[in-house]
């Protein structure tokens, strides 16, 4: 499979790359189907939280995001899904709600969280994304069909959402620095991973110069 690249994420640190649209291709069709994705990865990642590999570990330990402990990525999964959540609940209400009142006060809840227990963080990042599935279920087409105003992005469809949201847990699962690594990645956000970056690869090759990306397990080619 594909090694990790610099996949955009709603929640790269201050001062990097800034995020563009999620990866579409690859990924099954439907608002249902998506959302399981986001329900297995997160699971997946609670699991490697409360396991024996995580025991005692130092939350203020360096990730693979630059600037970012673990506390600063835990924090930010929980602060992430209550964004969505939040924007989620305003489509309910008939309402295009940002997920932060801005990308400061996004930043500000993030680091204000980071030096918590590991105890407290791996709370945070369950209750959030439990009550994010809640509000999920809870959702009809219309609010379906509303937008997020988001901070980097723009105007986002509400159904994109939980695309976004699986590429955050997929993503900094791996920035964790643990034994969890691109190949245990599910086979369709691969895909939809290399298609992405097919096009972005395109756009940065010196005038004249083509690449082919070749999938050694599938056989995919972009």
């Amino acid at each position: 499979r594909a090694a990790r690249r610099a996949m955009p994420t709603e929640g790269a640190p201050a001062g990097e790359t800034p995020a563009e649209a999620p990866p579409d291709g690859g990924l099954p069709d439907g608002i249902d189907a998506r959302i399981a994705m986001v329900d297995e990865a997160t699971g997946e990642l609670l699991m490697a939280l409360s396991g024996a590999g995580w025991a005692g570990v130092d939350p203020g330990r360096a990730t693979l995001c630059p600037g970012w402990t673990a506390g600063h990525v835990l924090t930010h999964l929980a602060r992430n899904a209550d964004g969505l959540r939040r924007s989620a609940e305003g489509a309910r209400r008939g309402e295009d709600v940002p997920m932060y009142d801005s990308a400061e006060a996004r930043d500000r809840d993030i680091a204000a969280g980071a030096g918590r227990s590991l105890l407290d963080l791996v709370a945070d990042v369950t209750g959030s994304a439990r009550a994010l599935a809640v509000t999920w279920a809870d959702m009809d087409e219309t609010a379906w069909g509303r937008q997020i105003p988001h901070h980097r992005l723009g105007p986002v469809p509400m159904t994109a959402a939980p695309t976004m949201r699986l590429g955050e847990v997929l993503i900094h699962h791996i920035d964790l620095a643990g034994p969890y690594g691109p190949a245990d990645w599910p086979a369709a956000f691969v895909s939809a991973l290399l298609a992405d970056a097919d096009a972005d690869l395109a756009e940065r090759l010196p005038d004249g110069i083509t690449a082919e990306v070749r999938a050694t397990d599938t056989g995919g080619v972009w």
